[in-house]
């Protein structure tokens, strides 16, 4: 996606600057990308200090960030929070982690320099997956009913987005 938004953003005149994530951004957004540099996931000063120095004040996040290297074994050294990260991490994320809270953290830190994020469909809004059908062949009526369920099952998970799982039985010695 990084990629596709890039290119269909220079289509539509915009200047592309990138700063990927260290080890997680594909080195072809060097190709597609008016200028391109990386910084480790907890660098988050090292960003900004870059928008900043290259009068951005407009952007938006394309791509994936992958946790699990931050929880690999001396992950945290490669990515080891700045004062920036720090600051966050201190004001926005320390009593909730959830994907959510962390992506509004990142945000408001940005927000911090006159940095705002904007949806990258406001840009490239072919990007945004067509309504309807993706394959020729249509779902019969047994795949009908299996995604109903499954949607109905998502839109329930996603009702209890970080509640405490519930467990079977519960036991204490003492």
């Amino acid at each position: 996606f990084p990629i596709e938004f890039a290119q269909a953003a220079q289509n539509r005149g915009h200047s592309v600057f990138c700063v990927g994530v260290h080890g997680m951004a594909s080195e072809e957004l060097g190709t597609v990308c008016d200028d391109f540099v990386t910084a480790p996931l907890g660098r988050m000063g090292k960003a900004i200090r870059l928008f900043k120095k290259n009068g951005i004040t407009r952007t938006v996040m394309a791509g994936k960030i992958d946790k699990v290297s931050l929880f690999r074994r001396f992950g945290w050294i490669k990515h080891f929070p700045d004062r920036r990260a720090l600051h966050m991490i201190w004001n926005y994320i320390r009593e909730n982690q959830k994907d959510d809270t962390i992506l509004l953290a990142v945000i408001r830190e940005f927000a911090r320099d006159n940095i705002v994020f904007e949806s990258a469909l406001d840009y490239c809004p072919e990007l945004l997956v067509k309504h309807g059908f993706l394959t020729r062949r249509k779902p019969t009526a047994k795949q009908w009913k299996d995604i109903k369920f499954g949607w109905e099952i998502a839109k329930e998970l996603g009702s209890h987005k970080g509640e405490e799982p519930l467990s079977g039985n519960r036991s204490s010695t003492g």
